[in-house]
């Protein structure tokens, strides 16, 4: 940060031993053009044993990155590393950039330029476009929300106070001080993904606790980047752990999307969500799975889903603690 000024917007980039799609973002961030703008990043290194400090360390003493840190929090998952670096920023705004994400060159600009149009604002996001590999299914291309893909249309507009849409966390911007009054570091309940695991959800549980507190979540289309999607993601196998991971907290988002407190009675609601989902699914896919070749993948990807939705509903059900320890 210059001396003087108040750093107007941290990049956070959360990872775990990707080394080589890690560079290829800083060097996207290296590219920004945003004069007049006082902005820096924070890597955040989840449990990271790879070259992924010392690439970190490269970008760090390039010139084109007006101030890079290189934080470690060894706790596996992408809840706590985002935690860490919103608790090591002082900026007015934190944007959380995927390791495989490349931003365009007036992101930054964009981002710092809607803040502040938008004072009740709490969080927003943009356009996400994805860069599918080669020989990518065509029942995956179905599925590139759950990859980050996004795009609200092409006007600026305020997203419901309720339910869904909740923008995903590739490229999500939060106002710092309403995600701290929110009570998201210390109360927040999801982990996310981590070295061995393909959890999900605690993006929406960001902005759920943000728009919670009384603040408003929009998008800007004119805010653009593009998420690298690598060849593992597209596979059928992935693609059941990601949605099972999405049916866990399905449960307890759909609960605090609306501000509905974990009470019994709503934790029962859940698991007849669960169940009725469950129903549904089982009662088209036998003729769906053993007939339809096409539609196969998905109504599998379905199938775990539902698998997921229950497993989570009965751990809220037994009144299971939060997943998540307290940030420190």
């Amino acid at each position: 940060m210059a001396e003087g000024h108040v750093t107007q917007l941290t990049l956070i980039i959360c990872t775990h031993n990707r080394a080589e799609p890690l560079a290829a973002t800083l060097e996207a961030i290296a590219l920004q053009q945003a004069p007049g703008i006082y902005w820096d990043v924070l890597v955040v290194a989840n449990a990271c044993t790879d070259e992924t400090s010392a690439v970190a360390t490269r970008y760090a003493n390039d010139p084109r990155i007006p101030n890079l840190r290189i934080i470690d929090e060894p706790r596996p998952g992408v809840a706590y590393a985002r935690c860490t670096g919103v608790s090591h920023s002082d900026a007015t705004w934190v944007a959380m950039v995927d390791d495989d994400c490349l931003l365009a060159p007036d992101w930054v600009q964009q981002a710092c330029s809607f803040a502040e149009l938008q004072p009740y604002a709490g969080a927003f996001a943009g356009r996400n476009e994805l860069a599918w590999p080669s020989g990518t299914p065509g029942w995956c291309l179905d599925h590139a929300a759950s990859l980050a893909a996004q795009d609200f249309g092409e006007e600026v507009r305020r997203l419901p106070d309720q339910g869904r849409p909740a923008p995903c966390g590739a490229g999500l911007v939060l106002n710092r001080a309403a995600l701290i009054g929110s009570g998201f570091l210390s109360k927040g309940r999801l982990v996310g993904r981590g070295p061995r695991d393909v959890h999900a959800g605690e993006d929406s549980e960001m902005v759920f606790f943000v728009r919670n507190a009384g603040w408003e979540v929009w998008y800007c289309p004119g805010l653009r980047l593009l998420h690298v999607i690598s060849k593992a993601r597209t596979t059928l196998s992935y693609q059941c752990c990601l949605h099972h991971g999405f049916g866990l907290v399905e449960g307890y988002l759909r609960l605090l999307s609306h501000h509905d407190p974990l009470t019994p009675q709503n934790r029962k609601r859940s698991l007849k969500w669960a169940l009725q989902e469950m129903a549904r699914v089982l009662a088209r896919m036998p003729q769906e799975y053993l007939f339809g070749s096409a539609t196969r993948p998905a109504w599998l990807i379905r199938y775990h889903h539902a698998l997921g939705f229950i497993e989570g509903a009965l751990r809220l059900l037994k009144g299971k603690d939060a997943e998540r320890e307290p940030a420190i």
